[in-house]
Formats: C-alpha cells, sequence, structure tokens
C-alpha cells in the first residue's frame, strides 16, 4: 500500500515491507535516547515518560516531562548516571536492575558502533516487570563505517539516496564523478545544485558541470544556485556552454524551477 503520514508528505512511501512481532501486555511507554552534544562536548542521555509520542512535541509543549543527563565521553557511563534516569522516569524497584542494565548496554553500543543517534521510543514496560524496546531507531557517523562491514550490510538498496555532497577541496573531474553517481540510478529525475563558493569555486564547479554534461548525456533537468567566489565567471560558464542548464537566484527559485521542470 502507499502509506501516507505526516512525516512522508502528502505523496506518500510505497510499504515493501512489514514486520510482525508478539503482542505485549503494556503498562508504561517510555521515551529514551542517546545523542551527542556539540555544545558541551559531552553525551547526553534524554528519557521521558512521554513515550510513543513525537519527542519534539513533548519539547515544545512539556520540556519538563524530558530529562536530560550529560556524560564525560573521556570518562564514560557510571552507575550514578543510570539511576539517574531511572529516578527520573519513576521507575519501581523491581523494573530498576533490568533498566539500569540495558541503558548501561546501550551506551557501550552508542560509542563502540560510532552513533550519532540511539533512539527507543517507545520502551515499553509490561505487565510483567520487563523492559522491552518496542521500537527503535539508530543514525551512524559515515565518517566512520569502514570499521563497521557489517552495518553497511544492512543497507535497504530499494531506498536510494537523494543527496550528495562533493565537498569544499573538489575539483572539477570529482564533480563529474558526482554526476556519474547520481545518474546511475534511473530513479533520478531532477537534480538541483546548490554552492556557496568557498573552498570549491564556483568556477570550479561551473567546469566540472559543463564536463559532466558534456561526457555523460545528462537527460534530466539541472537547475544551479550559485553564490559566493568567482560567481559571475561560473555563471558565465554555464550560459556560454550551449547546454541546458537552468540558473537560479537563490534557493527558493531553485527549488520551484526543479519542481516545476520534473512535474512537467
Amino acid at each position: 500500500m502507499n502509506l501516507v503520514t505526516h512525516q512522508t508528505g502528502p505523496q506518500g512511501k510505497r510499504v515493501k515491507k512489514v514486520l510482525v512481532e508478539q503482542g505485549l501486555n503494556i503498562a508504561k511507554e517510555l521515551y529514551l535516547s542517546i545523542i551527542p552534544d556539540r555544545s558541551t562536548a559531552k553525551i547526553v542521555i534524554m528519557a521521558s515518560r512521554a513515550g510513543g509520542m513525537d519527542i519534539e512535541e513533548v519539547a515544545a509543549q512539556t520540556p519538563e516531562k524530558i530529562i536530560k543527563v550529560f556524560i564525560d565521553p573521556l570518562v564514560g557511563i557510571q552507575p550514578f548516571h543510570c539511576r539517574q534516569v531511572a529516578f527520573g522516569l519513576n521507575l519501581s524497584s523491581l523494573v530498576m536492575r533490568p533498566f539500569v542494565s540495558m541503558l548501561a548496554s546501550l551506551y557501550r553500543l552508542f560509542v563502540d558502533y560510532d552513533c550519532s543517534l540511539v533512539e527507543i521510543n517507545p520502551l515499553v514496560i509490561t505487565a510483567e516487570d520487563a523492559v522491552i524496546a518496542l521500537d527503535a531507531k539508530m543514525d551512524f557517523d559515515d565518517n566512520a563505517l569502514y570499521r563497521h562491514k557489517d552495518i553497511i550490510e544492512y543497507r535497504d538498496v530499494d531506498e536510494p539516496a537523494n543527496f550528495l555532497d562533493v565537498g569544499g577541496g573538489a575539483s572539477a573531474e570529482m564533480v563529474e564523478n558526482g554526476f556519474r553517481i547520481m545518474l546511475g540510478d534511473k530513479n533520478v529525475k531532477g537534480i538541483l545544485i546548490n554552492i556557496f563558493g568557498g573552498i570549491l569555486r564556483c568556477d570550479v564547479l561551473a567546469e566540472g558541470v559543463v564536463h559532466a554534461a558534456e561526457k555523460t548525456g545528462i537527460n534530466v533537468p539541472v537547475v544551479i544556485r550559485m553564490e559566493g567566489t568567482n560567481v559571475e565567471q561560473g555563471r558565465k560558464i554555464l550560459a556560454e556552454s550551449g547546454l541546458s542548464l537552468i540558473t537560479a537566484s537563490d534557493m527558493k527559485d531553485a527549488a520551484e524551477k526543479v519542481a516545476q521542470l520534473v512535474a512537467g
């Protein structure tokens, strides 16, 4: 079926797989996550008794329901950190020990696998006082995936990427290779390029785009928004290329143009 939610947008998302699990006798639903906090250079455990809900909504409407415990990554998680979270969630003595054990294991997983997010929502307490992760989400630092080949094997090829960053020090050849990667996916219907020229100058980007168009034969609409270093030279290279490359004045203009071209 085609599932439509506030996360998918009005176009919805085609469901290709379902997961069937055992039903549980749920007594409580909790929220639990671990994320890095760049402002303090610490790892943060976030928890709430408002599990099963959108945590952004909880943070906006009832921020007092969110517990935050900060951990120095050089020291690591300590028993008092776990107890602080457990007490904040008002857990019973029967649930306290399995919860503390699970949280300590979750922290080790976060660190060992170079995670940028580990989220369990909801974490449930059953009527039998079992602590179970009913739904979970994990995000990994892409730069560390070379250490985790087992994670790469989980990639779902039915969900192709829709964003590519060529990097600040990219050459014209790297930009051309970026186009080859994108155009290797038959689902790509249009390309929007956004560049604020700094380390990667606008004229270098433009040269790469022109070379890519000439060598790969781009057959989808390409809209380019450029600002920054050598922007006029870059626009001149695109204009004199003789190719059907569309320029835009800003991000709003670029998004509208590529959307119209793809739809048309």
